[in-house]
């Protein structure tokens, strides 16, 4: 039968289906690769495949991914979906467009023992049992065929629909715009969910609130409630059950379940080699959850406020705990560095934080839930605040932070009682964020501040964005700095660079003692730095081997610098400054680059830090 051979067999003994459409996370391998000699791995017997499900609760979901987001469920060669099975314990099905494209290659068919292709792009009629064409069949639309999940526990089941929906959201592109615009990211993902005793109906939402369903087993219907934290992997699952417990003890309603998530990520065994599942590259890395679902009357949302309220506490006190650790061997460092630090040196560091606007707008997973929220004010800031008052430097370069920021960072007592601040509103930039400079109360005064505005190369405003300036005299040497905290972006700005070094000559009658500027520049020096001005021996050394920076500051490249000058105006220089790197400055710099496992693996931000030393000699 010609038609027969156009749609392919439906494959050899072991051999896969002829036109399976998408390789599910359950049959990676050579399913439909055998061409009926065997060699696949055939479906087995009916008992063979209960067996694995005898005597446990079977959890299943059926989540309606719009299909042209599933390719990003299934990935290259099916490794997204081999993925979400090992981190998770689930099984995921994802079905292709109806018309069998993107199966694998099938075997020889019971119809045409010459086999056909299977390679799923046939669109020939069906045909029925007898051999007769059936003109009217057509397979489902492929909206109409959900991803099936099925996991042997609520957490299991719980876990996979949670990377399912953000792993099949579309991201953003560069540019800040999105691929592909759907309502199912902001409306939610319909699903259906089967547990023992409860069949519900409703939404996946990228949110807090990351199921919201009717349980249709019940008279009346019960809405069914789940909710989500994030990055509570500091935590073992001892310490949850103790603050729910106290939950329930406090109040005897709520009732509501929970189940702490980490992910699985040990090796496996095949044929005794091991071999390790690799993460997708366009994955971000998985996080500890914590979910807290009930009805209504279990009062999940009661639950899930304490518990997040808590966990915010324990992690405050974590990261004051905190300590940097400082490194355990000079033998890297230079001759100076190795040596007791003078008492009239001083130690400045730059760090450019990641805005919140920025990491949502870009997708940045330093600074984000996989929802997409800003994780600012949740974790990063308590992390930052700890980082910078254990590192203690003398004087602090902020970028990218804005006026809200500052007030939260400073309604901390640990930088309220050691620094004074200035900050500065960058004129037009979106996010309103700005540069800052932080130094320490009883080593600086502060004689005089102002913003060093830059040109914009948009013709409705004069300015967009700008440098802090900070006059301070050393109450320790008795010497005049001139401080500026500068973020250059030539792309939208006119020759930021040329601006403040126009400034800088402008102060010469003032007759600094030395002048120190640096921030995130965006820019290499590779050869050709600021006229005038010198770079310390810094942490960021390039490696003599490779010609690569030891601590890139952002994506692999050095944008990030500190420049440096000694007296501006006096005709007998009787002082020089220099620089060195000392290990404060080099504790700073491994600080920022520290990753948190709690965030998935990753630093807080995008930037590292560059710190050095200065002396006057």
């Amino acid at each position: 039968n010609q038609s027969t051979m156009l749609r392919g067999g439906p494959g050899g003994r072991g051999g896969g289906g002829g036109a399976f459409p998408y390789r599910s996370s359950h049959q990676q391998g050579t399913d439909g690769r055998g061409r009926g000699r065997g060699r696949g791995r055939g479906r087995g017997s009916a008992a063979s495949r209960k067996k694995k499900y005898n005597n446990k609760q079977v959890c299943t979901a059926e989540i309606e991914v719009p299909s042209q987001h599933r390719g990003l469920l299934v990935g290259k060669g099916g490794s997204t979906l081999g993925y979400i099975r090992h981190i998770t314990g689930a099984f995921v099905d994802v079905p292709g467009d109806g018309r069998g494209r993107g199966g694998g290659r099938g075997g020889r068919g019971r119809n045409d023992r010459r086999g056909g292709r299977g390679n799923g792009d046939d669109v020939s009629p069906a045909v029925t049992d007898g051999g007769e064409t059936n003109d009217n069949a057509s397979p489902p639309p492929s909206d109409t065929r959900p991803v099936r999940i099925k996991a042997n526990t609520i957490s299991s089941l719980l876990h996979a629909c949670w990377e399912v929906t953000h792993i099949s959201t579309p991201h953003t592109s560069p540019d800040g715009d999105d691929n592909e615009t759907t309502n199912h990211e902001h409306d939610g993902i319909n699903c259906t969910i089967r547990i023992p005793t409860l069949t519900a109906h409703g939404k996946l939402l990228q949110d807090n609130l990351f199921l919201l369903a009717t349980n249709t087993t019940t008279t009346p219907n019960q809405h069914l409630c789940v909710y989500c934290i994030e990055h509570a992997g500091f935590l073992n699952q001892e310490d949850i059950a103790i603050l729910v417990d106290n939950e329930r003890f406090t109040n005897p309603n709520v009732t509501a379940g929970w189940d702490w998530v980490m992910p699985i990520l040990e090796t496996k065994k095949e044929e005794e080699h091991t071999r390790e599942i690799k993460r997708p590259g366009k994955i971000r890395n998985p996080t500890t959850l914590l979910f807290v679902y009930g009805t209504l009357e279990q009062q999940p949302k009661m639950l899930y406020d304490a518990l997040l309220r808590e966990i915010l506490v324990l992690w405050k006190q974590c990261c004051q705990s905190k300590s940097c650790s400082n490194p355990t061997s000079t033998s890297l460092l230079p001759a100076a560095a190795a040596a007791t630090l003078n008492p009239t040196s001083f130690t400045i560091g730059t760090y450019n934080l990641l805005h919140p606007t920025y990491a949502m707008k870009y997708h940045q997973h330093n600074g984000t839930y996989r929802t997409n929220q800003s994780n600012w004010s949740t974790f990063r800031q308590h992390a930052i605040i700890s980082l910078l008052t254990s590192c203690s430097l003398d004087v602090y370069f902020l970028q990218e932070v804005d006026t809200h920021q500052i007030h939260d960072m400073f309604c901390s007592d640990e930088l309220k009682q050691d620094y004074d601040v200035i900050h500065y509103t960058h004129p037009k930039r979106e996010a309103r964020d700005g540069v800052a400079i932080l130094w320490k109360k009883g080593r600086f005064e502060l004689l005089e501040s102002e913003m060093v505005p830059f040109h914009a190369k948009q013709e409705e405003y004069q300015y967009y964005m700008c440098a802090a300036v900070a006059h301070v005299m050393d109450n320790v040497t008795q010497k005049r700095l001139l401080l500026a905290c500068i973020h250059f972006y030539d792309k939208k700005c006119i020759k930021p660079q040329e601006t403040l070094l126009q400034y800088i000559l402008s102060k010469k009658e003032e007759k600094a003692d030395g002048i120190i500027w640096g921030g995130d520049c965006n820019h290499e020096y590779k050869s050709i730095l600021p006229d005038g001005f010198s770079t310390p021996a810094s942490s960021c050394a390039r490696n003599e081997e490779n010609g690569s920076w030891v601590y890139p500051t952002s994506n692999s490249k050095k944008i990030d610098w500190i420049f440096y000058s000694s007296s501006n105006g006096c005709e007998e220089e009787e002082t020089v400054l220099s620089s060195f790197t000392s290990l404060e400055s080099e504790a700073f710099v491994k600080s920022t680059a520290e990753a948190f496992d709690c965030m998935g693996g990753y630093t807080l931000s995008d930037h590292l830090g560059e710190a050095t030393t200065f002396i006057f000699s």
